[in-house]
């Protein structure tokens, strides 16, 4: 699916049909983070409909960057990217259990001394509120991510809002793979297959040199056609594909071994009783 809508902008690349080489990018992305996320938490998994709602949603909006990437709308897209920080954080911490009408507006009514402690970045610093530590370092590094990527898209007005949107997408799943990698093996003591350590090696290899291919900067598809043809180069690759075609090439082994490292990750406890794997 990814190649055909990836070929559907390569037939006429502009700013409108960007969005469908993109689109999917979004869509894979957050089923990779779900994944991950399913592998330690089958119990409190999100439903396949709330899943591609969301995923419908991100998709609308980066349509709404792409048409109206004004001041206005940026100052909107940030306010609901940080209120959206703030529901997902609460979310994965208490893994489902904590309502927040009723912990943050009800228990603040009646303890709001307990409620300073909990609920203020002083409180989690002074206070005894962490209580799961690995998952506070987990969201506390991924909102000064998100925060920073926050700050930098509506100080400079990103113009292409898409591959915008693309980076939080990726740079979420980066930080959460990171993550479960650390856990699965400084806190879990657990050692992935001897196949897993091949693929993400591979994936590794491959995406190192499509990245510097993507950014040769042969075309711009912001630029008129007349324009983006002066940045063609000669072809490199059997006197036929030129670097952004080896880009394509690449990238596409690196989403192969990239999806077969998360999906064998867990190969190591695929033997172990559910309640004795550690959930993180």
């Amino acid at each position: 699916m990814e190649g055909i809508m990836s070929g559907t902008y390569h037939i006429c690349p502009n700013k409108a049909n960007f969005q469908f080489d993109t689109s999917f990018m979004y869509v894979i992305a957050g089923m990779c983070m779900l994944k991950l996320y399913q592998s330690r938490h089958p119990d409190i998994e999100t439903s396949a409909y709330r899943a591609f709602f969301a995923f419908g949603i991100v998709i609308l909006l980066a349509l709404f960057g792409v048409l109206y990437n004004c001041a206005a709308f940026w100052g909107v897209f940030f306010a609901l990217y940080m209120i959206t920080i703030v529901f997902v954080n609460v979310e994965i911490y208490y893994m489902g259990r904590w309502s927040f009408v009723k912990e943050l507006f009800t228990g603040c009514l009646q303890q709001p001394t307990q409620c300073l402690c909990q609920y203020t970045i002083r409180g989690c610093l002074t206070c005894s509120c962490v209580h799961y530590r690995s998952r506070w370092v987990l969201l506390l590094l991924a909102t000064s991510v998100n925060l920073g990527i926050g700050i930098w898209g509506i100080s400079s007005f990103y113009p292409d809002f898409a591959t915008y949107v693309l980076i939080i997408m990726i740079s979420n799943l980066a930080v959460y793979f990171l993550y479960y990698i650390f856990m699965k093996l400084a806190i879990a003591h657990e050692w992935p297959s001897f196949l897993t350590w091949i693929t993400a090696f591979l994936a590794i290899v491959c995406w190192a040199p499509a990245l510097y291919f993507f950014n040769a900067g042969l075309t711009d598809w912001q630029a008129s056609p007349a324009e983006s043809r002066q940045g063609n180069a000669n072809c490199i690759l059997f006197d036929f594909y030129d670097a952004h075609d080896v880009w394509h090439f690449l990238s596409a082994l690196g989403m192969f071994f990239s999806f077969l490292t998360i999906l064998t990750v867990d190969d190591d406890i695929k033997d172990k009783n559910r309640d004795t794997i550690l959930a993180f």
